[in-house]
């Protein structure tokens, strides 16, 4: 293909190699999600992280392991900052 558009007569058919692809995917545009912090609701101390999507309104609810109350508790989204 390169031979072709250099004026070469000879023409090469494009083979799809593993870096060629990673290349067109990086150029690709990618939507970014935005990050969402988790509160604990007992003690109040920020333990997780996590994406959320651009078009979901609501905040996030996980029951999850809260590292100081050593338990599972309810963790809500925070507000952005």
């Amino acid at each position: 293909m390169v031979e072709h558009l250099l004026g070469k007569k000879k023409a090469v058919s494009p083979i799809l190699t593993p870096g060629s692809i990673i290349k067109i995917t990086k150029l690709m545009a990618k939507k970014k999600k935005v990050l969402a912090r988790l509160q604990c609701q007992e003690c109040k101390k920020t333990n997780y992280f996590t994406n959320k999507s651009r078009g979901v309104e609501e905040k996030l609810e996980f029951k999850k392991f809260c590292k100081s109350c050593k338990k599972h508790t309810l963790h809500k989204e925070l507000k952005k900052k």
